[in-house]
């Protein structure tokens, strides 16, 4: 069983599994377990289970980027493109997760300032002096978690995107 009875298209998969954070073994273990088994992979049945998928891992190092077998003329380009679509995707999935939380910050906001507005309502109608203490604090609490919370989200956001303009 040689590197070359190995279709080009499973070449250009294991090297894009690789990218994406595959093992060759987990790649090999995969491609074995398949039901049917593909034709080109007939050869290895005679051998037993843990050696088919040893002698596969190795002949698909010229698909591994990490190993210094990888073939660069072959490979490179699809496994550059490969990481590019990657970072891209999650690019895009960190900032879907950053709309979402603004969102969800921007709801519960109105929300705290909805509560600060109920509890200096209530805070101007009361006479007694001890009620009216007890909603001044309340009313002082609820301000100083909102701000406090202000000032987490922003310090949380900045942090993300100081991250990502690191190279």
């Amino acid at each position: 069983f040689q590197t070359a009875d190995i279709p080009p298209t499973v070449m250009l998969q294991t090297v894009e599994r690789i990218e994406l954070g595959w093992t060759r073994i987990d790649v090999a273990k995969q491609l074995m377990g398949q039901d049917p088994l593909p034709e080109w992979l007939h050869p290895l049945t005679e051998m037993d289970t843990t050696d088919a998928v040893n002698l596969l891992s190795q002949r698909l190092r010229t698909a591994d980027p990490k190993s210094d077998k990888f073939s660069h003329t072959k490979y490179k380009a699809h496994a550059d493109a490969t990481k590019r679509t990657a970072q891209q995707e999650l690019k895009e999935r960190v900032y879907k997760l950053i709309d979402e939380q603004v969102r969800d910050f921007e709801q519960t906001d109105t929300e705290f300032a909805q509560l600060i507005e109920d509890a200096k309502r209530e805070m101007e109608q009361i006479e007694d002096i001890d009620q009216k203490r007890q909603c001044v604090k309340l009313w002082m609490s609820l301000q100083k978690q909102k701000d406090e919370r202000a000032t987490s989200f922003l310090t949380h956001f900045q942090q993300i995107l100081e991250a990502e303009q690191k190279p």
